[in-house]
């Protein structure tokens, strides 16, 4: 199966892997490491989506500003609002709306200025 990763370019990896695993409760599995053995690399989830993060130099393009992840949830995106509103780092860019489109969304922000929109259908809520 073919699927899109993105990748995102955070130097402090240490800090962006308690940010997303212990504040947002997403799973965290770092599977690169740099020649010291600190992590560089990691893969990060919620539900089915998937997205990297990395320290590498390689990486480093654009950070922050021009990206915004956008999950499409299963479960109601209430229940994520809830628990992301409180955690530490994160900046709510938008409550939960009900969109034109049909979904119902919350969007946040990370504390490398990245965009997190979280949705699952209206009705679902």
């Amino acid at each position: 199966m073919s699927d899109v990763q993105p990748l995102l370019y955070i130097d402090d990896i240490e800090s962006a892997i308690a940010f997303y695993r212990d504040r947002l409760g997403f799973d965290v599995n770092v599977f690169g490491h740099d020649a010291e053995g600190r992590a560089s690399t990691c893969l990060v989830q919620l539900e089915d989506a998937r997205f990297l993060v990395s320290r590498e130099p390689s990486f480093a393009g654009a950070t922050g500003g021009g990206v915004t992840l956008y999950f499409h949830l299963d479960a109601p995106v209430d229940l994520y609002a809830d628990r992301f509103r409180g955690a530490d780092g994160v900046q709510v860019a938008q409550e939960l709306t009900d969109q034109m489109w049909g979904d119902r969304t919350f969007t946040i922000r990370d504390p490398w200025g990245y965009t997190l929109l979280f949705s699952s259908v209206a009705n679902s809520a």
